[in-house]
């Protein structure tokens, strides 16, 4: 089942949004699409599909996220983005997690044909409260990127973040900050923060989420901007 709804979107997926408190041996899934459609001076379609899966047992976890976007402006396309992520957590303990992921993406906007991710993180529970948790974790992952400008290249990127999630009885607040400098440059780095809120509606599995989001790459590829700015906003079904 699909449900629409209109958006300003953007294309840099944050993993942690919306990451669900699943129960034990059950499995979690939700579909969001959201687009844009405009007539009249120009034609313009933009549509923004992604879903996921999440199953959990007492000691591990697994999650796996697909996002596509695409937009077309007069029959010519102006955004074409995809994005895959799957990772495995297991519980060392009451407040410590190792994590395993995997990533394949690409981005004609930002001028990426190919980029490949395979990494591991230690993450820590700060803080665990009925309406409030919080998190932070740090590790390493292997890049493998392709992109028009440069070719391949290849390096390791510290990845950490901190991600805080305030519940409330029908609504959600994520605000998470990712920074993943180059190990052999830290002038090499890139920055994405992502603040979501999600109001579920009564008795239904539906929810009407907005976000803001901000990537700043300090060395992007010749042509393109060092940050990005976006706003969404769609439809979450969970079942």
């Amino acid at each position: 089942m699909m449900m629409l709804g209109p958006c300003l979107a953007y294309g840099q997926v944050n993993v942690e949004r919306l990451r669900p408190s699943v129960q034990p041996d059950v499995l979690s899934q939700s579909l969001m699409c959201a687009f844009t459609y405009l007539t009249g001076n120009s034609d313009s379609l933009e549509i923004l599909p992604s879903y996921r899966v999440d199953y959990a047992t007492p000691t591990w976890s697994m999650l796996g996220i697909g996002n596509l976007r695409y937009g077309s402006r007069n029959g010519a396309n102006f955004v074409n983005q995809g994005f895959v992520h799957l990772r495995g957590s297991l519980r060392l303990d009451p407040t410590a997690t190792w994590e395993g992921f995997v990533q394949k993406e690409y981005d004609d906007f930002r001028r990426v044909t190919d980029r490949q991710l395979l990494g591991s993180n230690y993450r820590l529970s700060i803080v665990d409260d009925t309406w409030f948790t919080g998190s932070g974790a740090l590790g390493l992952m292997a890049e493998s990127e392709t992109n028009t400008v440069e070719g391949l290249m290849t390096l390791v990127r510290f990845n950490s973040y901190l991600t805080g999630t305030l519940r409330g009885s029908n609504v959600i607040c994520v605000v998470t900050t990712y920074l993943q400098p180059a190990l052999r440059d830290f002038s090499d780095f890139r920055v994405l923060a992502d603040a979501t809120v999600t109001v579920m509606m009564t008795d239904l599995p539906i929810g009407l989420s907005t976000g803001l989001k901000l990537f700043y790459d300090s060395q992007p590829p010749v042509g393109v901007g060092t940050m990005d700015l976006g706003l969404t906003s769609g439809v979450n079904v969970h079942f």
